[in-house]
């Protein structure tokens, strides 16, 4: 468990630090397209005697995860207006918290349907980022002993 906690920590500083780096679009891609790609290969691993591959697959989709999340908290300001800001935050944290009330329906399911829900989550995902529109960076307004000079 601490290995995955560890993993999140990293996940999360790795996605706060190319956060300028590259566009909002193009993170959230990546970033969901990862545990889908870990979730196809645990379709492949042996549930009687699990190896090594379940415990890397596991903690990539754990990563990426959590560097979707890290980078939807850091840019979603570039998006909405300063007032819509938390609503829109909270709006899509009620909705998750929705989702969630499933999540034990799903996980009672036999072996390839809790991944194969996961996978196709993922995938839906990642094709919505595809159609994000790419916001161009704002410079902040400048100070006015800026302005006056």
């Amino acid at each position: 468990m601490l290995v995955v906690s560890m993993t999140d920590v990293f996940a999360a500083l790795i996605s706060g630090y190319i956060a300028e780096m590259y566009s909002v679009k193009n993170q959230l891609f990546t970033y969901t397209i990862v545990p889908a790609l870990a979730s196809f290969g645990l379709l492949f691993v042996d549930q009687v005697n699990p190896d090594w591959r379940l415990h890397v697959l596991l903690v990539l989709a754990r990563a990426g995860v959590k560097a979707t999340f890290s980078i939807i908290y850091i840019s979603h300001q570039k998006y909405f207006p300063t007032l819509f800001a938390v609503t829109s935050l909270g709006m899509a944290s009620l909705a998750s918290q929705f989702a969630v009330i499933f999540a034990p329906f799903v996980a009672e399911t036999s072996f390839p349907t809790p991944i194969i829900f996961l996978l196709v989550l993922q995938l839906a995902a990642s094709i919505g980022a595809l159609f994000m529109m790419d916001k161009q960076k704002v410079p902040l307004p400048l100070d006015d002993e800026e302005n006056n000079q």
